[in-house]
């Protein structure tokens, strides 16, 4: 009987242990395609040459833009937030427009995104887009033109004639210290705020609209006028207000 309950629990060891083997092996892959802690890089340069024109494309990453002191000149600030495969980045300057690119990291698993952080001449036109990251840009003059498939963009103390903001997903705000000529901001899930100056008599042609928030507009109102404002949102509270 001893015997017989010996080889019983000898097997039972033996079975627990082949059970665990899978788990372990598992528990290895996961360290082997870097599903781990993310490991970050950074890189900055400053760009010589005339910059009329900035363009970033991140495929992931957020993005940051800045207009610098009068006179300065660009500099640029790219941050690596990886797994397994450090993304690719590249930059060229042709015919006054300086292009940003990151890719994806091809096969590799896990997290990976290039965020950029970029200071501009406020004059510069700026055209900014983000597969899931967030769109910021403050002081800029030059048109701006921002998208990101999922997250937030935000604009503050904006000078621009012309502005068109896009999220898939997260919330558009845009702040003007000077009345433009056009503004589009929309979301297709989130909430869309534009502030305009108020004073001066400036009136604006708005169209405000959503499909499932509430909807404020507070600004002087004509139809006629040739600053024209457009803001919808597919899910989220719309407002058109002065500061």
């Amino acid at each position: 009987m001893t015997t017989r309950r010996a080889k019983t629990r000898a097997r039972t060891a033996i079975l627990a242990a082949a059970a665990l083997v899978p788990v372990l092996a598992l528990t290895g892959c996961r360290g082997a395609f870097g599903m781990g802690h993310s490991k970050t890089s950074q890189q900055s340069y400053n760009v010589s040459g005339s910059v009329h024109r900035l363009t970033v494309d991140s495929a992931g990453g957020n993005v940051d833009v800045v207009a610098g002191p009068s006179g300065g000149g660009v500099h640029v600030v790219e941050k690596d937030s990886y797994q397994d495969r450090k993304p690719v980045s590249s930059h060229e300057l042709k015919s006054g427009t300086l292009a940003l690119r990151s890719g994806r990291c091809g096969a590799s698993w896990g997290h990976c995104d290039v965020s950029y952080t970029v200071t501009v001449p406020r004059t510069v036109d700026v055209e900014l887009r983000t597969s899931g990251g967030d769109v910021t840009a403050s002081g800029l003059s030059g048109a701006v033109a921002a998208r990101t498939d999922g997250g937030n963009i935000s604009v503050r103390d904006d000078a621009s004639s012309r502005l068109t903001a896009s999220t898939s997903g997260g919330d558009v705000e845009v702040a003007f210290s000077r009345a433009p000529a056009t503004v589009s901001a929309t979301s297709d899930g989130g909430s869309v705020k534009v502030t305009l100056p108020g004073g001066g008599g400036v009136r604006y042609a708005v169209h405000a609209s959503t499909a499932g928030g509430s909807k404020s507009v507070t600004v002087p109102q004509s139809a006629s006028s040739t600053h024209r404002v457009t803001a919808h949102s597919s899910g989220g509270d719309v407002t058109v207000g002065t500061a």
